[in-house]
């Protein structure tokens, strides 16, 4: 009761706690902190990692993804000025999957300036001079420009 209601372990000390738990059941004996810290909490700590650990091997890749994407959403928002790709790179233990993805979308250019060059560029290498070029000599020339 008192670590699954998140009470202070202190609470055993207490005076008030001591006589409602009397009050409850007078044969009770109430462990001290001492004793709920050294052994009550160790027990249920293993436990609890027991029956966390039988149920692992039930799990499929895809609830997997769904646990990650739960804590994903529970996380605080990073700051505005942050790199995002840098905080992926630090959480990608914590977020193995979802880190894949980032690393993967986010590394494409989100503007059109780059193909708005290419058009550009195109634009020069097609003139009234140059009007029987193939569309394939176009794109050598064009890959030889951006790459040379």
């Amino acid at each position: 009761m008192i670590v699954k209601d998140l009470q202070p372990l202190s609470i055993v000390e207490d005076q008030g706690f001591q006589a409602f738990v009397r009050a409850l059941d007078p044969k009770y004996n109430l462990p001290g902190r001492k004793k709920l810290t050294e052994t009550h909490l160790v027990n249920m700590c293993d436990e609890c990692k027991g029956k966390v650990l039988s149920g692992q091997h039930h799990r499929s890749a895809a609830s997997d993804v769904l646990i990650e994407i739960h804590r994903y959403s529970e996380e605080k928002v990073m700051a505005r000025d942050s790199d995002a790709l840098v905080w992926w790179k630090e959480h990608e233990p914590t977020f193995p999957a979802l880190s894949k993805l980032a690393v993967r979308y986010m590394g494409i250019t989100a503007t059109s300036v780059p193909a708005e060059r290419v058009f550009s560029k195109a634009g020069e290498v097609l003139s009234k001079k140059r009007n029987r070029l193939k569309g394939k000599t176009v794109n050598m020339i064009l890959f030889l420009n951006k790459n040379l």
